[in-house]
């Protein structure tokens, strides 16, 4: 919980008024559509998919059948501890809303882990106003980020 406080009194450091202000920029809209759309086209494509699947398997029997149960447990059988970010570069400006799309297993999550200070990088650094931020702590590099699903 204390997290998500951290990342509201952040985003309210400013007050309510500036907070909300920057909402209306023309980037901040468009990524707000974006993130909109991506959450709408996935949850359709992965219902549907999802409802096909099990009525083809509880109806039908098939070659492949187990195959393809096995490719549905998969996720809960693979250890998340074997992810890793390959060499990342990018500046951000101060203020700008950002989105980080990709498939699941990408590394999205320990991106954000390791630049919010949640994890540590095995190598590399991370700059925040030029300064290098990979030993500070999470209240020390004052960024947040919010998980959507």
């Amino acid at each position: 919980m204390a997290p998500l406080v951290a990342v509201f009194v952040e985003a309210l450091a400013d007050g309510v008024v500036a907070s909300l202000k920057s909402h209306t920029s023309p980037d901040a809209r468009d990524a707000i559509r974006l993130t909109l759309t991506i959450a709408a086209v996935s949850v359709t494509l992965n219902a549907a998919f999802g409802i096909a699947v099990v009525w083809l398997i509880t109806k039908f029997d098939f070659r492949g059948k187990a195959f393809l149960i096995t490719l549905i447990d998969l996720p809960f059988s693979v250890s998340p501890v074997t992810a890793a970010v390959h060499p990342v570069s990018r500046a951000i400006h101060s203020g700008t809303l950002v989105a980080l799309l990709g498939p699941s297993g990408s590394g999205k999550t320990t991106l954000l882990r390791i630049l919010g200070g949640h994890e540590y990088p095995t190598s590399g650094r991370i700059l925040l106003d030029g300064k290098d931020a990979t030993g500070l702590t999470v209240q020390d590099r004052r960024a947040g980020f919010v998980f959507q699903s």
